[in-house]
């Protein structure tokens, strides 16, 4: 009888420890609408860069950027730059976004914004998603025009 009651509990705990299921918009990679044509990882000089190539202009002001594991599933905002002294300020969106037709980004200093901290993003190897569009952490009035993955990592032969 300890065993059937057993049962259930471990059921549940296992439902709490998984990992949260991720928004997916895979449709939006291959329509025609999607305002990424490419982004890719490109060794440069100075070190990594993330290009993202767009297709089209006057989309989006902001970039989310998401990573996904067998472990863990995190979310960014990308942080466009960062001022003031004492409390600190950070700028999620870039109204020159729109007229950029490729965007780098340096992965040696890219932040972004999870939850209630900032954090590096590129910490780890594997697939990146990036989002491009409005209102991110809206979550009732986002609006996403772009979306690409990336790997980061070693390449297989």
């Amino acid at each position: 009888m300890a065993i059937s009651i057993l049962a259930p509990v471990l059921l549940v705990a296992a439902q709490v420890a998984s990992v949260p299921a991720e928004p997916d918009f895979s449709g939006l990679l291959s329509a025609p609408e999607n305002a990424i044509r490419s982004c890719k990882f490109v060794r440069r000089p100075d070190g990594v860069h993330l290009i993202i190539t767009k297709a089209k202009y006057s989309e989006g002001n902001a970039i989310s950027i998401e990573f996904s594991d067998a472990k863990s599933y995190v979310a960014y905002d990308y942080i466009f730059s960062v001022y003031g002294k004492k409390p600190r300020r950070f700028i999620l969106t870039n109204s020159h976004l729109e007229k950029m037709d490729q965007i780098d980004i340096p992965l040696r200093t890219a932040i972004g914004f999870n939850e209630n901290r900032v954090d590096p993003i590129f910490i780890k190897n594997g697939e990146y998603r990036i989002y491009i569009g409005y209102d991110f952490r809206s979550s009732d009035e986002s609006q996403i025009f772009g979306a690409c993955y990336a790997t980061l990592g070693a390449k297989q032969p």
